[in-house]
């Protein structure tokens, strides 16, 4: 199994955030070939973390090879492109992780 795993700061506005990124970023994502899960974790408190981190996304592949081809494809492009929506409510960009 393989994971992306998106951390996203604190938005400056909850909800325009919330509405963008559910509505719109998160059907984008699910929509990549070879996810099999996606699970949204609300952060109520981090330690010994620099980010101020709100919100983290796990995006769940069967394995590596899978993970990669999704990062390739043109449906992750829209994911990716999709992101400057989203700043448009964040101060600073995302951090993502890729497990194995």
């Amino acid at each position: 199994m393989a994971k992306i795993l998106v951390m996203y700061p604190h938005p400056t506005d909850k909800q325009g955030f919330k509405d963008q990124h559910e509505e719109v970023h998160m059907p984008l994502v699910n929509a990549v070939e070879g996810v099999k899960n996606v699970v949204i974790h609300s952060v109520g408190e981090t330690i010994n973390v620099k980010q101020n981190v709100y919100l983290v996304v796990e995006i769940e592949f069967d394995n590596q090879e899978i993970l990669q081809q999704a990062l390739s494809s043109e449906q992750w492009q829209k994911v990716q492109a999709d992101v400057d929506n989203l700043m448009e409510y964040l101060t600073e960009a995302p951090s993502m992780i890729i497990t194995q």
